[in-house]
């Protein structure tokens, strides 16, 4: 067990952060964001040996080296989007340390539980964990390509106000990561659900207007040249005046099939346990009478 002192030491490690905090925000205050987040992340891996936790030493390693390659790759602090980027590493951890948690008390109970009885849960959790690389991966992509001006990959000049749809993705996203680590299985249906529909939604702004034209879902198509899609990367060839899905948007699409796909995958394998695990307790019942 990790004793109380060394707790309290590493906990109060952190207050020695502070001076470094402040002097960053007067001087540089841009480069905030990215301070804080690279020394609050690095300070927890000495839990990863306190602990004897993986977790703790991927949200050390993975937050400190995001943002620093993020940071070298675009030369800019990334003062809207380096929280949102130690918040995705935070959410992989959060689901490494519940399956920490959990499989801890799978491990105690297995001396009292036959094996056959724990080995739905075992099974269920790469399911679960797939689907949380998928949609982590896929927020990351879309926080970065709202934020970081990576013309002609993006075009934020143009774009207007990014942070109301970065929430709208970020929001969901996150409560179907937390739905997935602690395994809930109506937490993962919604999860489920809204990774369909968000697929669904792009297909509806991009694909049927490349494909067909105008539409009783699309009269027009001026947000296309009004938010400088038009001189983003293209691959596809012009229809006309139809607006052309570009690089940027085919790969978040991507992206959010293969979430859509790992998520409802995950919801599914939820609902067999919750069956199998109805009809073995129906069994056991059927047998004791």
């Amino acid at each position: 067990m990790a004793s109380d002192a060394a707790r309290v030491q590493l906990a109060a490690e952190q207050l020695f952060y502070w001076p470094i905090i402040i002097m960053v925000f007067r001087q540089v205050p841009d480069w905030t964001p990215f301070t804080m987040g690279v020394l609050f992340g690095a300070h927890f891996l000495p839990y990863a040996w306190l602990y004897r936790s993986r977790a703790y030493a991927v949200l050390a390693i993975a937050t400190s080296s995001v943002l620093t390659v993020a940071v070298l790759v675009t030369r800019s602090p990334l003062y809207a989007i380096a929280p949102l980027l130690a918040a995705a590493c935070y959410g992989v951890a959060v689901a490494m340390l519940w399956r920490e948690a959990t499989q801890g008390r799978t491990d105690r109970g297995h001396r009292e539980q036959p094996e056959e009885e724990a080995q739905p849960e075992r099974v269920d959790w790469p399911a679960r964990r797939a689907a949380i690389a998928a949609l982590a991966l896929m927020l990351a992509y879309f926080a970065i390509d709202n934020h970081v001006p990576l013309y002609p990959w993006n075009n934020l000049a143009s774009a207007g106000p990014q942070l109301p749809s970065t929430l709208a993705g970020w929001i969901p996203g996150l409560f179907t990561m937390w739905a997935l680590a602690r395994g809930s299985r109506w937490g993962i249906t919604f999860g489920a659900g809204w990774t369909v529909v968000w697929s669904l939604l792009q297909v509806r702004q991009w694909w049927l207007p490349y494909l067909f034209g105008p539409t009783p879902l699309h009269q027009e198509f001026g947000w296309y040249w009004e938010r400088g899609y038009a001189q983003t990367l293209h691959i596809l060839p012009a229809r006309a005046l139809r607006p052309v899905p570009d690089v940027e948007h085919i790969v978040l699409q991507l992206l959010s099939l293969a979430a859509a796909f790992y998520t409802v995958r995950a919801a599914t394998h939820a609902w067999m346990r919750a069956k199998n695990a109805g009809i073995a307790r129906r069994r056991g019942g059927s047998l004791g009478d």
